[in-house]
């Protein structure tokens, strides 16, 4: 029974009755609540959070580096090539600035960003070591990201192009669902 295979859920997107729900053991797709569903098994990868910038385009991030693209609303996924990383590092969030151009957080630091749909990667300068959990952007250029031990808070006013660490005064734990 899929019902037993997407225990835990990790995050849930819902984009104008698209639900996608996610397990340590792949992903699970319905395109329309209450109907038939579809799904997907990935034996090497934990997916971690799902961001569409539209109704068909959208990316996924996991475990190991992966990166997953669809431009058909999550008919078929595209495994992306991102910078090499030794070791690889868990991306734990995703956030989609405009068409084309995604964030992407984890552990070690990670930020990542395409501005080309995924053809091309920047690795971004976090200036801190510990996991980042979650990443949000109130606009193309205003955003953070937080991990840690609970005690990073990174704030950028261009974009990602850099970060400033900012005080969590009293916080002692953000979890990566926070945003």
């Amino acid at each position: 029974m899929v019902e037993s295979l997407v225990q835990p859920f990790h995050k849930l997107a819902d984009v104008s009755f698209l639900a996608w729900w996610f397990a340590d053991v792949g992903f699970f797709i319905s395109i329309r609540p209450g109907r038939s569903g579809t799904f997907l098994n990935s034996q090497l990868a934990i997916w971690h959070a799902v961001e569409f910038e539209s109704l068909v385009a959208g990316w996924i991030v996991g475990n190991l580096g992966q990166v997953l693209q669809t431009s058909d609303g999550g008919l078929r996924w595209d495994a992306v090539t991102i910078p090499a990383f030794d070791p690889r590092p868990t991306l734990y969030d995703v956030e989609s600035l405009s068409v084309g151009t995604a964030i992407v957080v984890g552990s070690s630091g990670t930020i990542i960003k395409t501005a080309d749909g995924g053809a091309t990667w920047q690795v971004l300068n976090s200036r801190v070591q510990g996991p980042l959990y979650t990443v949000a952007f109130l606009s193309g250029n205003t955003g953070w990201a937080a991990g840690g031990l609970g005690d990073k808070i990174l704030y950028t006013s261009n974009g990602g192009a850099s970060w400033a660490l900012q005080t969590a005064a009293g916080v002692r734990y953000i979890p990566h669902e926070a945003c």
